[in-house]
């Protein structure tokens, strides 16, 4: 069997290793063939001791060699590996990823949240296509992990905005351990606290009419087996409200031993209950969904997805660039970003880049960077107009925006940070966090960047129409425009030497009143 027709990819995540196989049949559609899973001890040894221990990398060895067999017995070559919060967040994560690579082989990526959320969307959409219509609506989407609890929200078929909180269902219950012993009314205490982690969250999405609610991750599985659920799609079940409500009531009065025999539930899966239930029925309470849908997809499926159709030269992802500029719009907003100015400047700039491909020899990926940088450049005046573009590197640090890796959103970071008068930032910036070829990247983009916020200097608006021409060694800015716009000309003689020097050329720049033509 061609191996460029089976994939596989691994999740190690904070309580369970997980990987799934999959296989595209002859029309590329990828279909799911094996799920296999092992315990891992991972995220408790992080969550209470800020390290992985040489036992728990030894068992997660194990258990890698175990999933490699299963890969030799397929014949399958193209295999994936990635990590979360529970090694993302070990003071020895480096250490322990190099020991894994030692001793099994596998390369792991440690992905962070923004890139999880980014994946399991794609494995939503992929899965269970009847989320389209849902999200189409104002939908919920919370997402449970070991360690974090994702929390999103869609409107109209787009992302509007993204929580993350360091609050997954183990890392509550190693929180929580000591208290568990010091009192007989642990389910309540446990509620207040999960009642004041979502406080914030509440706040911000209480002026909503949420009409659909999509849960996933830790404990949903279990959770759909003890309610009465009703088949919709092939990966996707639902549960009616009071059903939730119901279990909720009967978990509430049980301590683990008692949930897991109850409802014949193995230790681990017993010991997430409470904590999993009562935030998907904390959540279901602020909105006015009839039902929880309940997906039986996740990141690794996302995965499978990306590296399967990255073999074939397939891509369904097209849509999430959409849902990656409706977040940071909301970012925007939430900031009080000038909307009108910084959509202009995205524009311009998304023109510039199109038009100077054989320039700046960028890549389509490149592109979405600069729309992001765009449209948050001026995001850090809501700290402080002085000095603006510094606070603006800081905000766009701490957004974990959607599908981006670390490495991704430092480069948006900086593209940001270098949109100012000074040329000097490209040397003297945190550029330095970058390797060769991302600096370069970033020079580019920020020239680019620069030029399209000097043409709206004024923030009027007043350039109608941008075409560009190359003569010899010159780049041609020609620009129509009614009004007067010798700011704008004069900002852009200011700040094109980046450009120049980045592209290797000159720029020079041509108003017309009316047309371009000779």
């Amino acid at each position: 069997m061609s191996t460029t027709k089976l994939a596989a990819c691994i999740d190690i995540g904070s309580n369970r290793m997980r990987m799934v196989i999959g296989q595209s049949d002859k029309n590329g559609k990828i279909k799911i063939i094996e799920e296999l899973r092992q315990d891992t001890g991972i995220g408790r040894d992080t969550f209470t001791f800020g390290r992985i221990s040489p036992e728990t990398l030894r068992d997660v060895c194990s258990s890698l060699d175990n999933f490699s067999k299963k890969l030799t017995e397929y014949g399958i070559e193209n295999c994936k590996a990635v990590a979360t919060s529970g090694i993302r967040e070990a003071d020895n994560s480096l250490f322990v990823v190099d020991q894994i690579k030692a001793k099994t082989g596998f390369d792991i990526d440690i992905i962070n949240n923004a890139e999880e959320r980014f994946l399991t969307f794609r494995g939503i959409r992929y899965y269970t296509p009847q989320s389209e219509s849902l999200m189409k609506k104002c939908v919920l989407v919370v997402n449970i992990g070991s360690g974090g609890l994702e929390i999103s929200t869609f409107s109209g078929g787009r992302l509007k905005f993204t929580h993350y909180l360091k609050s997954g269902t183990l890392r509550i219950r190693e929180l929580l351990a000591d208290v568990e012993n010091m009192t007989l009314n642990f389910p309540s205490i446990m509620e207040e606290y999960v009642d004041e982690t979502l406080r914030g969250v509440k706040n911000e999405i209480k002026h909503l009419e949420i009409e659909e609610y999509i849960a996933l991750g830790s404990g949903i599985r279990s959770i759909s087996a003890l309610c009465a659920t009703q088949k919709s799609g092939e990966r996707n079940e639902t549960i009616n409200r009071e059903e939730v409500f119901r279990l909720y009531s009967d978990v509430f009065s049980k301590t683990t031993s008692q949930i897991s025999k109850a409802y014949k539930l193995d230790y681990k899966d017993a010991e997430i209950m409470l904590p999993s239930i009562m935030i998907f029925k904390k959540m279901l309470e602020m909105t006015k969904a009839k039902e929880m849908n309940a997906p039986w997809v996740s990141l690794r499926h996302g995965l499978l997805v990306e590296i399967m159709e990255k073999s074939m030269g397939t891509d369904s992802a097209g849509g999430f660039a959409e849902d990656v500029l409706s977040s940071v719009r909301y970012i925007s907003d939430r900031f009080g970003v000038e909307r009108r100015h910084s959509e202009y400047v995205e524009r311009i700039a998304v023109s510039i880049f199109n038009h100077t491909k054989k320039l700046h020899r960028l890549k389509k990926e490149h592109r979405l960077y600069l729309q992001v940088a765009a449209m948050l450049h001026d995001v850090g005046k809501a700290v402080s107009h002085e000095n603006h573009s510094s606070f603006s590197y800081d905000i766009i640090k701490a957004q974990n925006i959607i599908g981006f890796s670390n490495r991704e959103t430092e480069i948006i970071a900086n593209v940001a940070l270098c949109h100012g008068d000074e040329d000097d930032c490209i040397r003297q910036g945190r550029i330095a966090n970058l390797g060769f070829d991302d600096q370069i990247v970033v020079a580019k983009l920020a020239a680019i960047l620069k030029i399209a916020d000097a043409l709206d200097k004024s923030h009027l608006q007043k350039i109608e129409e941008i075409k560009i021409a190359f003569k010899n060694d010159t780049v041609i800015f020609k620009i129509k425009s009614k009004r007067d716009i010798f700011l704008e000309k004069w900002m852009l003689a200011r700040k094109c030497s980046l450009f120049e020097e980045v592209m290797g050329t000159k720029v020079m720049i041509k108003t017309r009143g009316d047309s371009f033509e000779e």
